[in-house]
């Protein structure tokens, strides 16, 4: 993947991981969190918690 490419991901609030080489996204919520869980140096689960800002 291009480096533009990549940075224009990161700038439209996509969170970008590597997995087994491959790369994979995640997009980050308004209000809330993402946590990526990792072993061996690899992400194995992904949970994105929105939350409602009062």
């Amino acid at each position: 993947m291009k480096e533009d490419t990549l940075q224009h991901l990161a700038r439209s609030g996509l969170i970008i991981f590597a997995k087994d080489g491959k790369i994979d996204t995640v997009k980050a919520p308004e209000f809330g969190e993402v946590v990526i869980k990792y072993k061996n140096a690899q992400p194995y689960d992904v949970a994105v918690t929105e939350h409602k800002k009062l």
